[in-house]
Parts: structure tokens; sequence; C-alpha cells
């Protein structure tokens, strides 16, 4: 990685030695990753928060003196940022005020632009689990509705008149068309595949059956040679 703080058109540098501008990996924080999808599951049981529970999370590695400036839209109202290892903090430049982020304390982030600030001496590293609330509300509305649909409680094509005044319900009825159609294309390929190996199977078989006869025709024929005794004879022995 190139240390961004670098003037790349300035910089004094040569081919016979190591360049200055380039920062190390970050290979002592790698471990961090593996341990990122238990640490996300905690906080999702630990929390009594709905949205937390259908979350997902992103690992951030950042070394000393820099910072990440990020954006979080409407849809991401719900999410956290918990600091793993080093020390980092948070900048709300709407409410203008740091924010020291601890260490295994889950942080709430509001909309819009923040940034984060590494400023321990050795990197650090920081998660943010997050949830796309809008995309989650429609999910569930979507299972209700198909639940509903299926229970016969509502008419499908009543619901498409309904929707043309009603802008939920005509997102909730494409989602559910979309929903339909992939499950349909995923059955399909799955069938497709299904008959693949069915066919690759019994042509396999073949081939080895009519290997398995030719070998056993030659060396019939060649015990056939050596003791004079006919293959309809030998054959029969076989039986």
């Amino acid at each position: 990685m190139v240390d961004p703080a670098v003037d790349l058109v300035a910089v004094d540098w040569s081919p016979f030695r190591p360049a200055s501008f380039m920062l190390p990996l970050l290979n002592d924080l790698e471990g961090w990753r593996t341990q990122l999808n238990e640490i996300a599951m905690q906080a999702k049981h630990g929390s009594t928060d709905w949205f937390i529970h259908h979350a997902d999370a992103t690992f951030i590695a950042d070394f000393p003196g820099m910072f990440l400036e990020n954006f979080l839209n409407e849809d991401l109202s719900k999410t956290n940022i918990t600091l793993l290892a080093g020390s980092a903090i948070l900048y709300d430049p709407q409410a203008k005020k740091n924010i020291t982020l601890e260490v295994n304390k889950p942080t709430r982030v509001g909309i819009g632009t923040h940034i984060v600030y590494v400023t321990s001496d050795a990197p650090a590293c920081y998660m943010y689990l997050y949830s796309n609330t809008t995309e989650t509300m429609l999910n569930s509305q979507l299972s209700q509705l198909e639940f509903q649909i299926e229970d016969q409680q509502l008419d499908e094509s009543v619901l498409e008149k309904e929707a043309e005044n009603n802008e939920t319900l005509k997102t909730l009825l494409e989602l559910k068309r979309e929903k339909e159609l992939q499950k349909k294309l995923k059955k399909e390929k799955s069938d497709v595949e299904t008959s693949f190996w069915k066919s690759s199977h019994q042509k396999a078989l073949e081939t080895y059956t009519l290997l398995h006869k030719c070998f056993k025709m030659g060396y019939f024929a060649a015990v056939s040679l050596v003791t004079g005794e006919s293959m309809e004879y030998l054959l029969d022995q076989q039986k």
C-alpha cells in the first residue's frame, strides 16, 4: 500500500533501495478476519435489537495517523462501530464532536459522513456492524404477505389492483415476482445439473461395460490361442 500522505511526484526514490513511501502489510492483524464472524454473532446474540440480528459485518484495519472517511445513507441508520485493537477516535462532522472508541464496546454511528482516526502508535482495526433497515423491513413485510397469500387470506389479483395506488405494495409484489423468478431459475439450473450428472454417469457406465467386455474377450482369445480350447468352451466355463 502506498502512503497517501507522500507526494509521489516529488518523493526521492531509487530502484536500488527500498521505497520509503510503501507501507507494510498488516499481517499481524490478519487473524482478526477469522474471528470477525464469531464476534459479529456474539454481538447479534447479545443484542435485543431486531435489526442487529439481521446485520452484516465489515472489517477495517488502518495505519497510525491515517483516517477513514465514510458516508452512511438513511438505509444504514442502524450501524455500530466496534474497536477491536489499537486506539481510534470517531469524529461526527454534523455534531462537531469526537468520540473515543473503546475496545469491544459498540458505538452507534449516525447517518451522513463520519471520520475514524487511528490515534495509536500501532495499527488499529475495527468493524462495522450494519443493517439495511429498508431492505430488512421490506423482507419482513414480504414474508408476511407471502404467508397471507398462501393461507388464502389475501387474493393476489386484488392486490395487483390495489398496488396501482400503493407504492409499498407495488414494491412488495415486484420483490415477490423477482423472488419467484430466482427460485424458478435456481430449480431449472439444479435440474440441468442433475440431468447432466445422470447423463454423464450413464455414459461412463456404458463405456466401462464396453471396455470390460472388450478386455474379457481379448483375455479369452489369448487363452484360447495358448491352450487350444475354443472360445465357446472357455466362455461356458465362466458361466
